[in-house]
């Protein structure tokens, strides 16, 4: 059986704050900027209605391929062995 690894208190920090910062940034850019700038640029010629239901059934379909493909990366991924190097 393996030790399990301590961590450091910088690696536990960094951890937390790159936490913290892609926190933020899912919910500033894609909660708050992402919908304005979907209507700006791809569905301008939309009602709102229809902008906001086009934006629903995009951000389904790639969250169920999100559900099909994660399982088979993550296999590929154990499979290969490889960790992060930074």
């Amino acid at each position: 059986m393996e030790d399990v690894k301590r961590y450091t208190f910088r690696e536990k920090f960094s951890w937390a704050l790159y936490d913290w910062a892609n926190s933020v940034f899912a919910t500033t850019v894609l909660a708050g900027f992402f919908p304005l700038f979907f209507k700006s640029f791809w569905a301008g010629e939309l009602t709102d209605v229809a902008s906001t239901a086009l934006l629903g059934t995009v951000s389904s379909i790639s969250g169920f391929i999100i559900v099909v493909l994660a399982p088979i990366l993550g296999a590929m991924a154990d499979f290969t062995g490889k960790k992060k190097v930074f």
